[in-house]
């Protein structure tokens, strides 16, 4: 199968507010430390595998305020627009936190985070989902040829 990433929409992710990048036969990815190079990637892989660009599956995607503060009420949002053998596929997935005012409170509590997931515009199950990406690509194969630290990590 032959797959090419063309787009990628980030809203809300780790440091990017709102950022679309589109990507060409070559697509040079550059700036100072801490400007979000990484953040591309880790929401690319997370929108995919629910994973950061190290294979991590527990890390802070939720945006900061500038004391480092959890940044609520915001909703998290990735869309891959792919090639897959010259049909496009659009793949998003997003996040929204849980909010619950329980019976005689005045305060609103965190229950946790919800994520969504769209296939062409067609909500999906998270199994539905993942059996779908797996059918793209398999997840080590794919950290494979996208990722050139992942190969040189590689034991013998």
């Amino acid at each position: 199968m032959k797959i090419r990433l063309k787009n990628i929409h980030i809203e809300n992710f780790k440091k990017i507010k709102n950022k679309d990048v589109v990507f060409g036969n070559l697509t040079k990815i550059f700036g100072r430390n801490a400007v979000g190079k990484s953040t591309i990637a880790d929401a690319f892989m997370w929108c995919l595998f629910d994973k950061n660009s190290r294979g991590e599956t527990k890390f802070q995607i939720r945006p900061l305020d500038s004391f480092g503060n959890r940044v609520d009420h915001v909703e998290i949002k990735v869309v891959l627009t792919l090639e897959l053998d010259g049909r496009e596929v659009v793949l998003k997935k997003a996040q929204k936190q849980n909010w619950v005012k329980r019976r005689g409170s005045l305060e609103q509590e965190l229950q946790g985070n919800n994520n969504f997931f769209e296939i062409d515009g067609i909500p999906k199950k998270e199994k539905d989902y993942k059996e779908y990406i797996a059918g793209i690509a398999n997840e080590d194969l794919f950290k494979l040829i996208t990722n050139p630290q992942v190969f040189v990590s590689k034991k013998w």
